[in-house]
Formats: structure tokens, C-alpha cells, sequence
């Protein structure tokens, strides 16, 4: 674990790319990240090698990380759903307004999914497959 992160508490893995949630409300990752998956920012070569703080994740309370093939859907203590990654088939539940470039974007920022309904919708998992969430 990077200095200062904490103790892991749990671990969520996937195919490419990992992360774990440490005793300091800090989300640490680590793998592939080409399409943002990880929520930080593409670099050269698309990955991650080494344990890293997620600040795009860290402090907001998530408990849970679901790792698709390239994106990343989290939970949050307070019912909150994120997403980030590659866009393309709806896979982050982003509004149809997002732009893309050529049918597909990489959105390294996490954002919040809203879901239709009344507003008293409660989300206690969540899920990803490798092109779905």
C-alpha cells in the first residue's frame, strides 16, 4: 500500500485493473487504465504498475468498486453509484448527451449515475461484466 493510504479492508479485482479500500476512506488501484478505468487520468502506456491513491475516490465514502472490463462502477456509504472508464454501450450509465469521440470516449473522471424513478430508488450493490454494469 502507498505510505499514509492505511490498512486495506477489502480488495475488488477484475480482469485488468484492482483496487482496495483502505481503513482511511482511501481507494487505491492499480492495472490497466487505457480508458480511465481507475479514475485518474490516462497514462503513457495505460497502466498502473504500482499501488496508487485514487484522490478522484478516495474520501467520498465508497464501499464497494466493481471492475469491468475497461470501466469501474463504485457504491458509496450514502447510496451513491459512480462511474468511470471507456463509455461506449452505455456501460457507465452517463446521459446520452456525453460526448464522445467516434462512438466512445474515455472518462477517467467519476461521475454520479442518476437512475429514473421517484428519487427513492436504494442501490445496496453493484456489478460490472465486462461490458456491462
Amino acid at each position: 500500500m502507498p505510505r499514509g493510504a492505511g490498512n486495506p479492508v477489502a480488495v475488488f479485482a477484475g480482469g485488468w485493473h484492482s483496487f482496495a479500500i483502505t481503513d482511511k476512506d482511501k481507494v487505491v488501484g492499480w492495472g490497466l487504465n487505457n480508458w480511465g478505468q481507475l479514475g485518474l487520468s490516462v497514462p503513457p502506456g495505460g497502466c498502473v504498475f504500482t499501488p496508487t491513491v485514487i484522490p478522484s475516490l478516495s474520501g467520498r465514502g465508497v464501499t464497494q468498486l466493481a471492475c469491468g472490463e475497461h470501466h469501474t462502477v463504485c457504491l458509496t456509504s450514502g447510496g451513491a453509484v459512480l462511474s468511470c472508464g471507456r463509455a461506449a454501450y452505455g456501460r457507465l450509465g452517463r446521459p446520452a448527451g456525453t460526448p464522445l469521440e467516434m462512438g466512445d470516449a474515455a472518462c477517467a473522471i467519476p461521475a454520479v449515475v442518476d437512475f429514473p424513478g421517484d428519487g427513492n430508488t436504494v442501490i445496496v450493490s453493484v456489478a460490472a461484466g465486462m461490458k456491462e454494469s
